[in-house]
């Protein structure tokens, strides 16, 4: 009862915006076991670190302060991790504290209900009335007389047939048993009662529950609040890393890239000759030579001068242009551009007029990204900073006036670097099979397709080929059963092949150039679209202008006439020509049907 009554008087407390926020706030702060715990270590630490600088560095032995400290230090770690053990089991197992309703799950409503006690004989509640309970006459005992078994009323018999008030089953249903109305009343009246008691309890009850449920949820919806703010940080975190790591990536396998071009010198401007402070004598020369810049690489000085070109002397005065392109056949982004003007004596004694050097490295990867085929860089001439070598020997190359480096070198030049197209092109390493058999000795090659022209060079960043094949219009090249590209020249029979199948398919498409006529019949196809939609287009204005349609019809016949003259005059060598032509005959065919309908 004690129970009941405290659950009578329980109230569910609901908790204000303020309340709530400090709530959140509180969760998210350490735990106080956990503050006390964390200043209780960095005290600890703090003298431990402050008395280490005297501590003996020799051997350790047992029951020295060294190791009593490490026993101590030893037992607070555990006690620690005891007590963040003990704090992350109350955080995990948390719930809200709630009144013990326990006792009503097993609740009995028999013991709540007031079952009738049947009167005995030797008179419980006393001696029995005399007087009738209806008509109020008096009674005797006897067979024409009821009694009630709940309480000392009598009636008469005839009066309870008139009140229609009969013999009425006792609880058990074996015996005939009277009841009185006021003990029937009564009885009803405690039940109904009973029952409501035990409604507003179960009610009460679930009011419980609810209420314990919904501050339940809304835990679970602050901690998921939480929860969701941290993975998303960490989802961004991550996302960063992972940009990061891409662009590193791109970055080194743009820079590592092999692409054939071209390097141009082109005009050069207020050249002058620091010696004698004037004009130059009008031989000017360029001497273009391609530096591996490359930090890490273990390389002298003279072999990381790659390539070298010099420009033929032009006989001016200080301005003109060169306007001299020299081929690359393959190189990747990570080398710089060195120019060096001089002035050509007949003696062999050049004059240093100046020299420019430049990182290419952002100029190559700007014309890969942007597939901008020309990079056009203005040099500005300085002092000299690196010798040119002999393409011999590696030597450094004799220039005079080397002296006058503090003086300012006014003289400009222009170079120019053009990248070939990628469809056309191609370079990456291709085994030729010596033998027949597959798994027969192969050389490995470092190829290079440009134009017509397979070279083989025997590693990357080689200067001149080991071989070159020049390959026509009409010579046989097949992918053998798909194992090999087979080239039938006319003097031998090369194959060559490549452990991806991918790679190899690809060597096969821009040898054969099938990429290429993909492209320009894709570009044919979508200029006669776009050709046919502006004559809609045009037919639909000159409608709305009033123009007959007959004579539209003409106009296009005489369009499309001409458009299949020029694709007949265009594609006269191809195969597949007559089967365009039947298709465009067919496609106007079907047009003019929609127009007659």
């Amino acid at each position: 009862m004690a129970s009941s009554l405290a659950f009578h008087r329980l109230k569910i407390s609901t908790l204000t915006e303020d309340e709530v926020t400090e709530t959140i706030q509180a969760r998210s702060r350490p735990s106080p076991t956990r503050t006390v715990i964390l200043q209780d270590v960095s005290a600890k630490v703090k003298l431990h670190t402050e008395n280490h600088h005297g501590r003996d560095r020799g051997v350790v032995k047992s029951g020295t302060w060294s190791a009593r400290f490490d026993l101590k230090k030893q037992q607070n770690y555990e006690a620690r991790a005891e007590a963040r053990k003990e704090e992350n089991d109350r955080r995990k197992n948390y719930r809200p504290n709630s009144v013990d309703t326990s006792w009503l799950d097993n609740f009995d409503p028999k013991e709540y209900i007031v079952d009738p006690i049947k009167w005995n004989e030797r008179g419980l509640y006393g001696d029995r009335l005399t007087s009738c309970l209806i008509c109020w006459k008096g009674i005797s005992p006897g067979s024409s007389v009821y009694a009630c078994q709940l309480c000392p009323s009598m009636a008469h018999a005839s009066c309870c047939e008139k009140a229609m008030q009969g013999l009425q089953p006792s609880p058990g249903g074996k015996k005939q048993s009277w009841w009185c109305s006021q003990c029937i009343e009564e009885i009803e009246v405690a039940e109904e009662g009973e029952a409501i008691k035990l409604e507003n309890m179960i009610t009460r009850k679930k009011e419980f529950e609810f209420s314990r449920k919904m501050q339940a949820n809304f835990l679970m919806f602050i901690e998921r609040k939480r929860f969701l703010r941290l993975l998303k940080g960490l989802k961004f975190l991550q996302a960063v890393i992972r940009r990061q790591q891409t662009q590193a990536r791109f970055n080194k396998e743009l820079m590592t890239t092999f692409r054939p071009f071209r390097i141009k010198a082109g005009y050069f401007q207020n050249l002058r000759d620091v010696k004698t402070e004037g004009d130059i004598k009008g031989n000017a020369c360029c001497i273009m030579t391609i530096y591996r810049n490359v930090k890490n690489a273990d390389l002298e000085e003279g072999e990381r001068h790659i390539y070298r070109f010099d420009t033929c002397t032009r006989q001016t005065n200080v301005s003109g242009e060169w306007g001299e392109s020299f081929p690359i056949a393959s190189w990747d982004a990570q080398w710089d551009f060195i120019a060096t003007v001089v002035d050509r004596d007949e003696a062999g004694r050049n004059d240093f007029l100046g020299q420019a050097i430049v990182n290419t490295g952002p100029y190559m990867k700007t014309a890969i990204m942007t597939h901008k085929k020309i990079q056009e860089i203005e040099l500005d001439l300085g002092p000299l900073q690196t010798e040119p070598r002999d393409t011999s020997n590696k030597q450094a190359m004799r220039l005079d006036t080397l002296s006058n480096a503090t003086k300012a070198f006014p003289g400009k030049l222009s170079v120019e670097i053009h990248l070939h197209s990628n469809i056309t092109t191609k370079t990456g390493f291709l085994d030729e099979m010596l033998t027949q058999s597959l798994r027969g000795a192969k050389k490995k090659w470092w190829a290079v397709w440009l134009g017509s022209t397979l070279s083989l060079y025997s590693k990357k960043g080689d200067v001149r080929p080991k071989r070159k094949i020049e390959l026509k219009a009409n010579t046989p090249i097949s992918l053998h059963k798909g194992q090999f590209i087979m080239i039938s020249t006319m003097n031998e029979i090369m194959r060559f092949t490549h452990s991806n199948e991918n790679e190899k398919k690809d060597w096969f498409h821009k040898i054969t150039g099938k990429y290429l006529k993909t492209l320009q019949k894709g570009t044919e196809d979508y200029k006669k679209q776009c050709k046919r939609e502006r004559m809609r287009a045009e037919k639909r204005r000159k409608m709305e202008e009033g123009k007959a349609p007959e004579e539209e019809e003409e106009e296009e016949e005489k369009e499309e006439g001409k458009e299949d003259g020029e694709a007949s005059l265009g594609m006269g060598g191809a195969e597949d020509g007559g089967e365009e032509k039947e298709e465009e005959k067919e496609e106007r065919e079907n047009k003019r049907g929609v127009k007659f309908a």
